[in-house]
């Protein structure tokens, strides 16, 4: 959720407080290039070039930076909550794959895989992090279907990761 916009801070600017907050949140929240929140306020009817996007992160960013959201306990409890609820609940069993962080075995996770009894935690063994595979799944994906192309819709950025999927099943060859 985007951050309360100060209307001070956004006095001399084109843009209303709320599109710079939102641009702003954006870029800190999700690690995002300029160039990509420029592409996302774009896809939503707003035209601003990522100078634009720059400028409004170097003068509003470290505010919004101290605001963002910490690996921690609660927010880890919080995004299961919400998850366990996208996922339908004809599903009977849910796997979450995890590394060994302390927020992922904290008593609160206990707690909640004790009330949510489908879910299923798997922890990566120490010291093992060959065995991660989605790294380089992620990077496999991300060159055959999206590098270097600009999607106009979510339905074109889904069918290009379909048909990256259906290539890459029927060229498969081991990660090692």
């Amino acid at each position: 959720m985007t951050p309360p916009a100060n209307p001070a801070r956004y006095k001399h600017h084109r843009f209303p407080g709320d599109i710079i907050s939102h641009g702003v949140w954006l870029y800190y929240r999700f690690s995002l290039s300029y160039r990509d929140v420029e592409e996302m306020l774009l896809a939503r009817g707003i035209m601003v070039s990522h100078e634009a996007v720059r400028q409004w992160c170097l003068k509003c960013g470290q505010d919004y930076a101290n605001q963002l959201k910490r690996r921690g306990i609660v927010n880890w409890v919080d995004f299961l909550e919400r998850v366990d609820t996208w996922v339908p609940q004809e599903t009977e069993t849910v796997y979450a794959i995890l590394e060994n962080l302390n927020v992922h075995r904290a008593t609160d996770v206990l707690l909640f895989s004790l009330a949510h009894p489908r879910w299923e935690f798997v922890f990566q063994p120490t010291y093992a992090a060959y065995l991660n595979l989605i790294e380089p799944w992620w990077k496999v994906l991300r060159s055959l279907a999206l590098k270097g192309r600009r999607f106009e819709t979510w339905e074109q950025v889904c069918q290009a990761i379909e048909a990256a999927t259906v290539y890459w099943n029927a060229h498969r060859h081991p990660f090692v």
